[in-house]
């Protein structure tokens, strides 16, 4: 079993070093509070030895400003929800089975709620 080693939390998050549940190996994981929610452990860069927690730290630190500031999403500023789905739709056309129940689902529940907000700004409590 592998061990894990919780460190103290830097500006913005917690750092620890602990099993990769998908590749096995251990790695410098982190967890941020965002918008007020604990995210859970998600690793950082695997390069990063044990021995340079400092690195880890400030891996976390870019992680987590990436998603305080809104990451990609805020590139897209301006886009509607109606407007990614059609791009979405477009780009599984031909790969999936399931477009035409996605274009009802779509249709018949999300776009009527969501379809008018800016992708880059609606939130969990829009859902």
């Amino acid at each position: 079993m592998a061990t894990t080693k919780k460190i103290g939390r830097p500006a913005g998050g917690q750092v620890k070093w602990t099993r990769n549940v998908r590749t096995g190996q251990t790695q410098w994981h982190a967890r941020f509070t965002v918008k007020g929610k604990r995210t859970k452990f998600a690793p950082l860069d695997p390069s990063i030895p044990e021995q340079e927690e400092g690195r880890a730290r400030e891996c976390a630190r870019a992680a987590h400003e990436y998603l305080v500031n809104g990451g990609a999403v805020s590139a897209m500023t301006g886009e509607t929800v109606e407007q990614y789905a059609q791009r979405w739709l477009k780009e599984r056309e031909g790969r999936v089975n399931s477009i035409r129940d996605d274009r009802g689902r779509l249709r018949l529940h999300v776009l009527p709620v969501l379809g008018r907000l800016e992708v880059a700004k609606f939130d969990r409590d829009d859902v």
